[in-house]
């Protein structure tokens, strides 16, 4: 097996980028037996974050200290593939239970690889150091998340507080029991007996009841028109910088105006909030608070 590799000044320099790099970096080269039987003699495959990736994007595993094969992890267009930038593991405290790929894709961006279907599947996101981030969801919302890396994987720390020692399907049976308990208690009545006096253009009725229910239709001169959706502001680069950890939410607010979008998770430690905004240079950045403080920066 041949292996290339690029000069050790320029590897040293290229690991010594920031992990928030825009842009993906080959980091090595090397050719193999092809596995698959489609080409003749060897394929290429190439290093980037730390593992080795086919042409057609599908991750391989290099052999053991004493095996010989390259396997890879899935047949092609097993998954959705989608980029090879590097993500920023320091914001994977952001995760949270329930919350949905919607949710997980305004704090974290897009992420390298999908498997499965949209809020039923894994999505993976790549560091730089060869360290990924495997969540996955369950039902349309977040319920595991994990590193992966070689044969070690590990919890996040966020996410495991959350299950408190148990099963993702434990916490799931406990929360759609106490959903349906929840609704049986606001379950509104079916039927409503209209009220004598009522105008008879407003009341439905049935040959088959003697009961009524009250339909209202508003006419479009009982209110104003409805007002339009106001546009999304923008931030400048400067106040986003002006913004320090242990700012109130008061503090931040006054600094940077009315967030795009905001989410928030009650907590035993307090509320944890996070809050979006536009900068005018088209990065949308995400700020966490934690009993309404800055804990966290983009």
């Amino acid at each position: 097996m041949r292996m290339r590799t690029v000069p050790v000044g320029l590897l040293a320099f290229l690991l010594a980028l920031p992990v928030f790099a825009q842009e993906s970096v080959v980091t090595a080269t090397t050719w193999v037996d092809d596995w698959t039987g489609h080409h003749k003699g060897k394929v290429l495959l190439r290093k980037i974050n730390g593992r080795w990736w086919t042409d057609d994007n599908r991750e391989v595993y290099a052999p053991g200290k004493k095996g010989v094969f390259w396997e890879v992890d899935s047949k092609p267009d097993t998954c959705l593939f989608h980029h090879h930038r590097p993500f920023d593991l320091t914001h994977v405290s952001w995760l949270h239970l329930w919350m949905s790929p919607d949710d997980v894709e305004q704090m974290l961006g897009q992420p390298n690889r999908e498997f499965g279907p949209r809020g039923q599947g894994f999505w993976y996101y790549y560091g730089v150091d060869g360290t990924a981030l495997r969540v996955r969801f369950m039902s349309g919302v977040l319920g595991e998340a994990d590193y992966d890396r070689g044969a070690k994987t590990w919890p996040v720390d966020s996410v495991k507080q959350e299950l408190g020692g148990r099963s993702i399907y434990e916490v799931m049976a406990e929360r759609a029991t106490k959903d349906v308990e929840s609704s049986r208690r606001t379950r509104p009545s079916e039927q409503h007996t209209a009220t004598p006096g009522t105008s008879a253009s407003h009341v439905g009725r049935s040959s088959h009841s003697q009961q009524a229910s009250v339909i209202e239709v508003p006419s479009a001169a009982d209110g104003p028109p409805p007002t339009p959706p106001e546009p999304i502001s923008t931030i400048t680069a400067s106040a986003l910088a002006s913004v320090k950890i242990g700012m109130s939410r008061e503090e931040l607010l006054l600094a940077l105006g009315k967030p795009s979008s905001r989410f928030s998770i009650a907590g035993s430690g307090g509320a944890t909030e996070y809050l979006s905004f536009q900068v005018e240079d088209g990065r949308k950045v995400t700020i966490r608070l934690l009993s309404g403080k800055v804990a966290q920066l983009p």
